[in-house]
């Protein structure tokens, strides 16, 4: 089985200059607890979580209005092609310890 045949297709995702509100907005009204962030191009610059969110909130003496998706996001993101089979996609999961595995095509395109 490929990962094409499993994945969700209606992703919402989000700029780097969008704000933690907005981000967490975004993750309410989707019923997600992530959001690929992407550039103009689609392609992906990374991924943030709603625990990102909170840590970032929590530490800074800002409000989430206040600070950007870039100034918070972790810039490792692992992904897969729509092409892999499932099994690779749950083998990069387990090996980098990853509960979410953004899917792009050959050109890095969400």
């Amino acid at each position: 089985m490929k990962v094409q045949d499993i994945m969700t297709q209606e992703v919402q995702c989000c700029g780097p200059d969008t704000n933690l509100a907005a981000a967490a907005k975004m993750m309410w009204d989707s019923d997600c607890g992530a959001l690929p962030v992407v550039n103009i191009e689609g392609h992906l610059l990374g991924v943030i979580t709603d625990r990102d969110i909170c840590m970032a909130v929590a530490t800074r003496n800002k409000p989430a209005s206040e600070v950007t998706v870039w100034e918070t996001v972790s810039d490792k993101a692992y992904t897969c092609l729509v092409s892999d089979d499932v099994h690779a996609a749950l083998g990069t999961m387990k090996r980098e310890k990853v509960r979410r595995l953004p899917v792009v095509d050959e050109n890095g395109i969400l």
